[in-house]
């Protein structure tokens, strides 16, 4: 399996010296190996995450922190809302604990059972470690900022400027995209316009039992796959990680949800995807397509659109963007007549039917390309009509 550099969001690397540190070690054995550590790893933060959660639940309740139902909430019961903050410690706890676990393994230079390629390449983990205290640090801190408008609902504008604060702190510390533009001001504009532009849109589409942990699963799934198959130890190991922490958090978020994740979970997923979106790779050095900048704009593509259509909508009939309403994807589906999971079910479904076909712009051709493209943009003229339908059936019933 060829090895690749892990560094650039839509095929935007930083080099070869960068992906040396991600080597695949050769040989079946030691594939499976990795295989079953981004297994374990993927177990670990599930579990870890849904004990958490469990305990969330408990804790809303005591601490008072709940969502109550009004407006255009569906639930009508009051409900926890901090499913971010267990999202996020348990992601802390497995990366923290498997960080130490590396350094243990590397000063030993050996353990039973694990070949000495195996150990060396986590060496790795010494390099990494900027890009992964940007993570941490970042993803607590823009957490921190979702965590307090749940509490006491701050002003768009302060909530904002929060976001780009910390989305200039972490490529500040190395988050950063080229796009195949080596221009250090050009990959610091489009790595902060990625990061707030993502956070939104799983910031807004935090509307319905499920619903956002699970399309960030189904990305996160994608992205995960890719990054395998390319050989990027350290975003492999960071999304199965990552990927853990979401399942973990639907056992106690789908319909009817126990917990939800608030603006403190919305806020550090979408950020987490963004980043790590932004660390992969998603071409080999032997294939430096351009077309592969188009890979996580079509994973993420589901998201996008429906924040990019429920912005515009609300333009358009002088509101403000930021205000919430029924008028996302999910809610049109409700109108068609679908249940809630029904719905939800069905965005996890178009979510993967985008973002599946994108896996293979890396090694297609612009004609192969372009029949993937066309596919995706059939599927949103699609999402458009279903949308116009769902909003009549709305508006007469």
């Amino acid at each position: 399996m060829p090895a690749v550099a892990g560094g650039g969001a839509g095929g935007m690397g930083e080099g070869p010296a960068w992906g040396k540190l991600q080597l695949m070690i050769e040989g079946a054995p030691s594939v499976t190996l990795w295989y079953a550590a981004y297994a374990y790893l993927f177990v670990f933060a599930a579990v870890a995450s849904a004990i958490l959660s469990r305990l969330a639940v408990g804790l809303g309740g005591r601490t008072g922190a709940l969502d109550m139902p009004a407006g255009r909430k569906d639930h009508t019961e009051s409900v926890p809302h901090l499913g971010g903050a267990a999202i996020y410690a348990a992601m802390l706890l497995a990366i923290l604990a498997h960080v130490i676990i590396a350094r243990a393994l590397i000063s030993a230079g050996s353990a039973p059972g694990l070949p000495p390629e195996f150990i060396d390449a986590l060496r790795g983990v010494r390099v990494t470690s900027t890009r992964l205290a940007a993570l941490v640090v970042g993803g607590g801190l823009v957490a921190l900022l979702g965590f307090v408008d749940d509490m006491r609902p701050m002003p768009a504008a302060a909530k904002f400027a929060g976001q780009i604060a910390v989305a200039g702190l972490v490529v500040g510390l190395g988050v950063r995209a080229t796009l195949f533009v080596a221009h250090p001001v050009f990959g610091a504009i489009l790595s902060l316009l990625w990061i707030v532009g993502v956070t939104n849109a799983f910031n807004f589409l935090d509307h319905m039992d499920g619903l956002a942990a699970g399309v960030a699963l189904v990305s996160g799934a994608l992205f995960l796959l890719c990054a395998v198959l390319h050989g990027q130890l350290f975003v492999s190991a960071v999304l199965a990680v990552f990927c853990g922490c979401l399942a973990g958090f639907l056992t106690q978020n789908r319909h009817p949800a126990r917990l939800f994740m608030g603006d403190c979970g919305s806020h550090f997923v979408g950020f987490t995807m963004a980043c790590l979106t932004i660390l992969a790779t998603f071409y080999t050095y032997d294939r430096p397509t351009p077309l592969a900048a188009a890979m996580p704009l079509l994973i993420l593509g589901v998201p996008l659109f429906d924040a990019g259509v429920v912005v515009v909508r609300r333009l358009r009939a002088g509101r403000s963007f930021w205000v919430g309403d029924r008028t996302h994807l999910s809610h049109r589906l409700v109108d068609l007549g679908m249940s809630v999971p029904g719905a939800v079910r069905t965005v996890y479904l178009l979510t993967f039917a985008v973002g599946a076909p994108a896996l293979l712009l890396g090694s297609l051709n612009w004609w192969g390309a372009a029949l993937v493209l066309l596919q995706a943009a059939a599927i949103f003229l699609l999402l458009l009509r279903l949308e116009a339908a769902g909003s009549r059936r709305g508006a007469s019933g």
